[in-house]
Order: structure tokens, then C-alpha cells, then sequence
């Protein structure tokens, strides 16, 4: 569900934004749109780096460690994952990222929303 739910706001995003670039009135919206795309595309990234870091560190020790230390860890994972000079293999893992970590929070969000109704 995750990986629709990210590649289906992400492609209704561009269709968002071409539509409102053809528009005059519609071109500073497209500006908030893609950076509040672009906040939720690091948000997910924050929140696959800590689920990353979070199994690494489960698999080594099984300690407590904050969540900050977790974020660090696998953002490091995923830094280094994502400069690999090996062709197309770091954007393929940035656009993987991407999508799940979209996927991700927006699928959270409904959750809540849906929580929250009932």
C-alpha cells in the first residue's frame, strides 16, 4: 500500500503542478506545492532513516539508544547508498526513498485522520 499510495500522490503532484503552471494565477501555488512536496519527501526520508537505523541497531545490540541515534544511522546508510558511483544505483535508491517515505506519511496521516473520526 505504501508504494501506491507514494507513486499515486507523487504522479497527482506533477499533474498538480503542470496544471497550475499553465495557469497564471496558478504559478505561486505551484511554488507551495512542490515545496511542501518536497518537506513531506524529507519528512519520509527522516522516518525510513530511523526505521532503518532502528533494525540495524536491533540486529547488532539490544540496547536503548534514542531515535536521534537511529536517524543518524541510517541516514548515513542511506547517504551512502545513495552517492554509490556504481550508474543509476543512487537515484534509484533516492527515488525508492522518496516514494516510500511519501507513502509512508501519508498513509500515517489517514490513520490518524481516521482515528480521530471514530
Amino acid at each position: 500500500h505504501t508504494v501506491l499510495t507514494g507513486i499515486l500522490s507523487l504522479v497527482v503532484v506533477l499533474f498538480l503542478s503542470v496544471v497550475l503552471t499553465i495557469s497564471l494565477i496558478g504559478i505561486p501555488l505551484t511554488f507551495v506545492v512542490i515545496a511542501l512536496t518536497c518537506a513531506l519527501i524529507l519528512l519520509g526520508s527522516v522516518g525510513l532513516a530511523l526505521l532503518m537505523g532502528r533494525a540495524l541497531v536491533s540486529a547488532i545490540h539490544q540496547a536503548r539508544y534514542a531515535d536521534v541515534l537511529f536517524v543518524l544511522i541510517g541516514g548515513i546508510i542511506l547517504g551512502i547508498l545513495g552517492i554509490v558511483p556504481i550508474p543509476l544505483l543512487g537515484w534509484l535508491v533516492w527515488t525508492i526513498v522518496s516514494i516510500l517515505g511519501v507513502g509512508s506519511v501519508l498513509l500515517l496521516q489517514w490513520k490518524t485522520v481516521q482515528n480521530k473520526s471514530t
